[in-house]
């Protein structure tokens, strides 16, 4: 689905008073680029958004930029905290991230 000006508009003051659907939906929308310029910063704003706010979808997002220093530097550090995060709110990928991080430190 490609979103219009007012779709993404929308979407924007709903995610800015801390929709965290918004957020994800924006944040995968500037991901893709479904409708929008493709951004990895405007798509990690809106997945950081959430990430504070717990959101396991995010976290894991966040996590894996931060694990591959894509849009932001590389932070293994963090990126483990944020895959562990993840996992513990169920998240399936971060769970396996952690264990590959877990494997590769051991």
């Amino acid at each position: 689905m490609v979103f219009t000006k007012i779709q993404v508009s929308l979407l924007q003051s709903k995610a800015d008073s801390g929709d965290v659907t918004a957020q994800l939906e924006l944040a995968e929308i500037y991901r893709t680029g479904k409708g929008v310029a493709s951004s990895i910063s405007k798509a990690l704003r809106y997945y950081i958004m959430a990430a504070r706010q717990n959101s396991p979808a995010a976290l894991y997002f966040l996590a894996d930029c931060q694990d591959r220093g894509v849009g932001t530097p590389a932070d293994p550090s963090s990126a483990f905290q944020n895959y562990l995060k993840a996992a513990k709110l169920g998240h399936t990928e971060a769970c396996l991230a952690v264990g590959h991080f877990f494997e590769v430190v051991s």
